[in-house]
């Protein structure tokens, strides 16, 4: 079930897509967001109850509690930071990246096995653009795809 996010959920999520493992911490959250502990606090509380994170109690101090996202938001974070690197930022691109992650892999924009993606991206200029070309370049490779594993079996 989607949840709506409210900005701050959204930016809290935004940072713990880039933070590092020791970064996401309720005190270094409130630090880069410029918000109260309670904020972020209730924030992550919020994000948590959604599904969005997953909290973690620290192995060598119980004490210390920390906020990973969940797979599912680390799948769709790095979708979404493949799509920037492909100047496809827009929600349109977002779920074509979401795609070509599911065929491809997230990384899919640097792997040197489709170079034909950054081909097609550079011939279009905006985004949505971007994402209906690459979109429909991909669904035709992988429809000859497809053809040719069906005439060998």
């Amino acid at each position: 079930m989607e949840h709506e996010l409210n900005p701050t959920q959204d930016a809290t999520l935004g940072y713990l897509v880039q933070a590092n493992k020791f970064s996401r911490i309720p005190s270094q959250v409130a630090a880069y967001l410029g918000a109260t502990r309670r904020t972020t606090s209730q924030t992550l509380k919020s994000l948590l109850r959604k599904g969005y994170v997953e909290k973690v109690r620290s192995t060598q101090d119980k004490r210390v509690i920390s906020y990973d996202l969940s797979p599912r938001q680390e799948f769709l974070g790095a979708t979404r930071q493949a799509a920037r690197m492909m100047e496809m930022d827009s929600p349109k691109g977002y779920q074509v990246s979401v795609i070509l992650s599911y065929w491809f892999g997230t990384s899919y924009y640097a792997d040197p096995l489709f170079p034909w993606i950054k081909e097609k991206i550079l011939e279009k200029n905006d985004p949505d653009s971007k994402a209906d070309h690459v979109l429909a370049y991909a669904v035709k490779r992988l429809n000859k795809t497809k053809g040719m594993r069906e005439n060998v079996l």
